[in-house]
């Protein structure tokens, strides 16, 4: 009979605990911003991407508890955040009450967001350089000009 008793709280215990931890294994992934332009990744190791048009951020997160995550954002401080988990959605909800939803980006969605944010990078890079090309192709017309004195 001890052993029954046992195994039963030993199956309960887990049941509880599986509950109870389910949504922090469902986050992990990326989140799409259903009435917005961002995209949230959870990474393994605690690291989190921040995707904002061609902006990308990275942070560490914690939990807090079942229900709030804290983005570390190094020197700069950090946020605690409300999360909920249900299917493929999330809801995450600030300390003023404002509420952003995310839906969960799988597949070949997942790869052509990655893909997109790359190459809008690359481009930027790309423009930064031939800026910089060309500002000192012009700095060198301009010291090999000679004076003219009137």
């Amino acid at each position: 009979m001890k052993a029954i008793r046992m195994i039963l709280a030993f199956v309960f215990m887990m049941a509880l605990f599986s509950c109870s931890f389910k949504p922090v294994w469902d986050l992990g992934g990326k989140w799409k911003q259903v009435d917005g332009n961002q995209t949230i990744e959870f990474l393994q190791k605690g690291k989190v991407k921040l995707y904002s048009d061609s902006f990308v951020c990275e942070a560490n997160y914690t939990f807090v508890d079942k229900n709030h995550f804290k983005i570390i954002f190094g020197n700069l401080g950090s946020i605690v955040v409300a999360f909920k988990v249900k299917g493929k959605d999330l809801t995450i909800t600030t300390k003023d009450g404002k509420t952003l939803k995310f839906k969960k980006i799988v597949g070949k969605e997942a790869v052509r967001k990655e893909k997109t944010v790359h190459r809008e990078q690359e481009v930027k890079e790309h423009v930064m350089k031939e800026k910089v090309k060309q500002k000192e192709h012009s700095e060198q017309k301009m010291e090999h000009q000679p004076e003219h004195h009137g």
